[in-house]
């Protein structure tokens, strides 16, 4: 990577006008302000001297997302500082040919077609040098690791490898994967780039599909990628440890310990026993506990006379009837009609 210049610029996602001042300082672009009637507003900026060609994209949905869809070349080179407090980016390129650096990391591959992760913690940067030039086609999706917990369905605590660094129980907070862009995610990243919508149909239209790019990125990262992507090595003391968090899991169906607690209590860190977990018994913890908590509660349906309530909640159901909705979708029968089929054959 070249020497930094006296150009070079610091930014962050959480504000166009840093954006702008960043990538186009020598510039007074046209930009169009799209506003819908929900929280999501887009900045389109084209017409700036500092682009070759192409425009910037910038849609900003509450304080959860943040999206910047790149479909430009620069005049010159340029060197940016970019800081993601705060933030996880994911970033999707069809045409990306940069030169980057993490702090205390070092050089990192940025090529393409390719998508990535990204989260570093404060104070922490990504030195990023665009080509003068250089056609650049991608899109970034900045997330709350709060909204990455909720489109996972599960707690900061239990947000898996390597993601579950991000409630703050690993020291080294620094993340950086890159995957090849498989061709359902291509598909959607041009879609992205090349939408034709106008007005608020266009931002609505861009913000669903960052959302559903996020969740096959996420997709990819917990369920498609364990073994391939993030190499772990289970000994027998590992898998003994394994064991230990099933064991502690069942004797605490009613209120289940998270992630973090169980992997404190076994001393096994949370990439190993998340992954280990899957490894020794074909699912995730979160899979294992609806699975144990549905087939207990199975047994005291049938097997005793306990009030349905009451069973719902000894098995970690708060409510009774999330408790029948889950039991009829696992056996297609009601509570009550499962207790009726059984005290018919027992008679």
């Amino acid at each position: 990577m070249q020497a930094l210049d006296e150009s070079s610029r610091d930014f962050t996602w959480a504000s166009f006008d840093e954006l702008c001042s960043a990538l186009v300082p020598n510039s007074h672009p046209q930009v169009i302000r799209i506003e819908t009637t929900g929280d999501a507003v887009c900045h389109s900026m084209s017409d700036a001297e500092d682009l070759a060609e192409g425009s910037i994209d910038y849609y900003q949905v509450g304080n959860v997302m943040r999206i910047v869809v790149m479909d430009c070349a620069f005049e010159h080179s340029r060197t940016v500082h970019v800081f993601d407090p705060g933030w996880i980016r994911f970033n999707f390129s069809l045409h990306l040919n940069i030169d980057m650096r993490i702090d205390q990391v070092g050089p990192v591959s940025a090529d393409s077609p390719s998508w990535r992760i990204i989260h570093l913690p404060a104070g922490v940067k990504t030195v990023e040098r665009f080509r003068g030039g250089e056609k650049l086609r991608w899109a970034t999706v900045c997330v709350r690791p709060e909204r990455v917990a909720e489109l996972c369905g599960v707690n900061m605590d239990d947000l898996p490898c390597p993601l579950g660094s991000l409630s703050g129980g690993s020291e080294d907070l620094r993340i950086y994967r890159s995957f090849e862009l498989t061709n359902k995610l291509a598909r959607l990243t041009s879609e992205v780039l090349n939408t034709r919508f106008k007005d608020a149909i266009r931002v609505n239209f861009v913000v669903n599909k960052a959302t559903e790019l996020i969740l096959l990125a996420l997709n990819h990262v917990i369920y498609l990628s364990d073994t391939e992507s993030f190499p772990l090595s289970l000994g027998p003391k590992d898998i003994q440890k394994v064991k230990q968090a099933r064991h502690l899991v069942i004797e605490n169906l009613a209120d289940v310990p998270s992630v973090r607690d169980v992997s404190r209590a076994v001393g096994l860190n949370r990439n190993k026993l998340y992954y280990g977990f899957r490894n020794q018994f074909g699912m995730t913890i979160s899979e294992f506990v609806k699975a144990q908590r549905l087939a207990e509660g199975y047994r005291l349906i049938t097997e005793t006379e306990m009030p349905i309530a009451q069973i719902a909640y000894r098995v970690g159901f708060l409510h009774q009837c999330n408790f029948s909705t889950a039991v009829k979708a696992s056996y297609g029968l009601a509570p009550t009609q499962l207790r009726n089929r059984a005290t018919t054959e027992s008679a």
